[in-house]
C-alpha cells in the first residue's frame, strides 16, 4: 500500500515539474529575439545579414562625444514582414529612424551620450546592410 502511495506522489511532483518547465519556457522564449536561416557578418563598423524568419530587435552601441556625428548608410530590403531601423538612446527613445528602404541617417550629439543602432524586426524576412562612421 504504501508503495503505491510513494509512485502516485512521484508521478504528481514529475508531471507538476513538467509542466512549470514548460510555462517557464514558453514565457522566456516570448522574451528573446528569433532568427532562423541568418547569414550575418560583424566587421569593424560593417553589419549584414540576411534572414529567413526574424522577430525581435538586436542593437551596436555606440559611444558619441558633444559635436560628434554619427553617419549611418543603410540598406532594408524586406519580402515579408516589417522591419525598422532606428538610433536610440539609452531610454529607448527615437533619436532617428529610416523612412526609406535605402539612405543615410546623420546624427550630431548635442551632448555626450551612449545611443544605439536598433533593428527591430516583426516576423520579417529579407535583409539589412549597415555601415557606419563616427565623425568629428
Amino acid at each position: 500500500m504504501g508503495n503505491k502511495v510513494v509512485k502516485r506522489r512521484l508521478v504528481i511532483v514529475i508531471a507538476f515539474t513538467c509542466l512549470v518547465t514548460f510555462l517557464v519556457g514558453c514565457s522566456i522564449s516570448t522574451s528573446f529575439n528569433r532568427k532562423v536561416g541568418a547569414v550575418e557578418t560583424q566587421i569593424n563598423n560593417n553589419w549584414k545579414s540576411s534572414f529567413r524568419f526574424f522577430d525581435g530587435s538586436e542593437q551596436k552601441s555606440i559611444h558619441l562625444d558633444e559635436g560628434e556625428s554619427l553617419v549611418i548608410k543603410y540598406i532594408l530590403e524586406v519580402k515579408k514582414g516589417e522591419l525598422e531601423l532606428s538610433i536610440i538612446d539609452r531610454d529607448d527613445i527615437v533619436l532617428l529612424k529610416a523612412e526609406d528602404a535605402e539612405g543615410e541617417l546623420i546624427y550630431i550629439a548635442a551632448d555626450e551620450i551612449d545611443c544605439y543602432i536598433n533593428i527591430n524586426a516583426i516576423d520579417a524576412r529579407g535583409l539589412f546592410e549597415i555601415t557606419w562612421d563616427v565623425r568629428d
